[in-house]
């Protein structure tokens, strides 16, 4: 029986254009792909509503979508760019954006969703993904997130200034069209001056965990592929902000108590795929640093023997939930 894959996406997918091969070498499967950033303005795409027995159908450049799977990878809003004027540009995104919702849920609940978008808003929750982590069994890290200078003052004396700043959302910001990132730093008493500034922007404080190693984790169902980060650079406590070329990455065996947390974790949040940050401590505990259901992940198949992206294919295509 032909399968049918829909992947929802957003122009320049690096993740999508390189899958699309493995994908296309599947027997059975036709694949749909809609890039929601330019859909409307390229494509045409209805909903017809109690036209036939089924009551509700999604149509795409005349075509009846009915996926058996749905990968919803990056979508990006609608933009428009042909001279309309502003706000008559912010309400038709604001109504394609609804069109979108509406078209989803029309899809069967037999559907396998990777992953759905209602799990994904509510695992995206840093503070969520804190509290279920203890919950599950790991490790977590003294945490405050606030925009209370006192409150974080307050804090960092409480944990003797042994301090890590971090974004609640994506670390990426654009400043005078220059993209930056904002990883993960140090905070000591030298830099108690920046606390001020939490009035225009709240932030996770949290203690530093004196560190053994970092873990990089993909949990596609109930598989598992852990990768551990190593480099040589002292201060940085987010491998992120140090250049590629100087870090590593390689196949990792995590004990299994841990594989089972990190499964349950990413099951807890009706997810089917994720990765996920741990470290080991230097006493030997697993702390859960956060968890990112929608990120980048297919540079680590480079590093890995253990085939992460074929694993990611064959449950897209052949896996349930």
């Amino acid at each position: 029986m032909k399968k049918d894959l829909l992947i929802i996406t957003r122009s320049n997918d690096s993740h999508v254009e390189q899958l699309l091969p493995k994908l296309h070498k599947q027997k059975g499967i036709n694949i749909t792909i809609i890039k929601t950033d330019e859909c409307i303005n390229k494509h045409l795409c209805s909903l017809k509503l109690f036209d036939n027995e089924l009551g509700a159908s999604f149509v795409f450049e005349g075509k009846v979508i009915d996926p058996t799977s749905v990968w919803y990878r990056k979508p990006a809003p609608l933009t428009f760019k042909n001279g309309m004027a502003l706000d008559v540009a912010a309400f038709a995104e604001r109504e394609s954006e609804i069109f979108w919702r509406n078209a989803f849920s029309l899809f069967p609940s037999s559907s396998l969703w990777v992953n759905n978008p209602v799990a994904l808003q509510k695992s995206e929750l840093k503070s969520l993904q804190l509290i279920y982590a203890k919950e599950c069994g790991f490790e977590v890290a003294p945490t405050i997130i606030t925009n209370d200078p006192a409150e974080g003052e307050i804090f960092c004396i409480q944990n003797e200034w042994d301090i890590i700043a971090k974004t609640i959302g994506s670390p990426v910001v654009k400043i005078d069209n220059v993209v930056k990132n904002t990883y993960a730093r140090k905070l000591g008493l030298e830099k108690i001056d920046q606390l001020k500034h939490l009035k225009v922007c709240p932030t996770i404080l949290q203690k530093f965990i004196p560190t053994k190693r970092e873990v990089r984790v993909v949990v596609i169902s109930g598989e598992i592929f852990p990768m551990e980060i190593y480099h040589n650079e002292t201060g940085i406590v987010d491998s992120r902000a140090i250049h590629s070329d100087k870090v590593r990455y390689r196949d990792f065996s995590l004990p299994k108590d841990v594989q089972e947390l990190c499964i349950n974790m990413v099951r807890g949040f009706d997810l089917v795929f994720s990765s996920m940050d741990l470290i080991e401590s230097i006493d030997g505990e697993w702390y859960f640093l956060d968890l990112n259901p929608n990120g980048q992940w297919l540079w680590l198949e480079k590093f890995s023997k253990k085939g992460i992206a074929d694993a990611f294919v064959s449950h897209l295509i052949n896996g349930s939930m």
